[in-house]
């Protein structure tokens, strides 16, 4: 069986949402998983690291080996959300939420996602960051 393609490069940010999402689509129908392009620059990918010790800008923390999940932890961010996880949620919830939905389909669940990441009634955010322990 081959393994699953990276779907080239293309650090550009203000480009996230040209990639192919059939492609996504169909390698994750076919592998589970798929290898994406170049989503953020290193540069945002540290300024986003930088939050973490920011405990004011998240709602809540998850030590993941309290839930045997792990080591490390993760934290979800509170309103507001950085502009830049803001901008990934705009470009890629509408683009998931059709695979995320087969899915659940597939595997006959219930697909209790809203067709928007506005949730009526919720103002509970859902970005979230890692932090390894190791």
């Amino acid at each position: 069986m081959p393994r699953p393609r990276a779907l080239g490069r293309n650090p550009r940010p203000g480009r996230r949402h040209r990639a192919d999402w059939q492609a996504l689509a169909d390698e994750v129908n076919e592998y589970g998983c798929v290898l994406t392009q170049q989503i953020l620059t290193p540069a945002e990918c540290r300024k986003l690291a930088a939050l973490y010790d920011d405990t004011e800008r998240f709602r809540s923390t998850v030590d993941m080996a309290r839930h045997r999940f792990g080591s490390g932890h993760y934290r979800y961010f509170g309103d507001p959300l950085p502009e830049l996880v803001r901008e990934l949620r705009a470009a890629f919830y509408p683009r998931l939420l059709p695979i995320a939905r087969d899915w659940a389909d597939k595997l006959g669940r219930p697909a209790p996602w809203p067709d928007s990441t506005v949730r009526s009634g919720s103002r509970r955010t859902l970005g979230l960051v890692f932090h390894d322990a190791a």
